[in-house]
């Protein structure tokens, strides 16, 4: 895993581990083209939850959850274009834009693509602007 990844979710709990076969199952079932950095930390961490930064917090959802948390949320019918990943514990969710997958933060309530603000396209830098929020 990335160095400043490691570094950003220093006190972030790691969700329990999968194997990699599972994994990768979980991840080819999706369907989406997820950014490297990002697959390299759910290999690692699955996921979890905690501060990051001084101020922040964020919880990503395991691999297992997200096809369901997205199916429960009704992304597919809100914000079509987006796949959501976890949250800030509140009520803000962040995601990956589908068609160029860039990482994303937009409202449970009143989600829609258009409402969506980029934040990173790399998981690193998402991961640094949340951190400095």
């Amino acid at each position: 895993m990335d160095e400043a990844i490691m570094k950003l979710t220093a006190k972030v709990e790691a969700n329990e581990l999968l194997e990699q076969s599972v994994a990768l199952k979980f991840l080819e079932e999706i369907n989406i083209s997820f950014p490297e950095d990002y697959i390299d930390f759910m290999l690692c961490a699955n996921g979890g939850e905690g501060p990051i930064g001084d101020n922040s917090y964020i919880r990503l959802w395991p691999l297992q959850e997200l096809k369901e948390a997205n199916e429960d949320y009704a992304v597919h019918k809100f914000a079509p274009g987006l796949f959501l990943i976890g949250s800030d514990g509140g009520d803000t969710a962040y995601g990956i834009r589908i068609e160029d997958a860039v990482f994303v933060e937009v409202p449970f309530i009143g989600m829609a693509d258009e409402e969506a603000r980029v934040l990173s396209g790399s998981f690193a830098g998402f991961l640094r602007v949340i951190a400095e929020q």
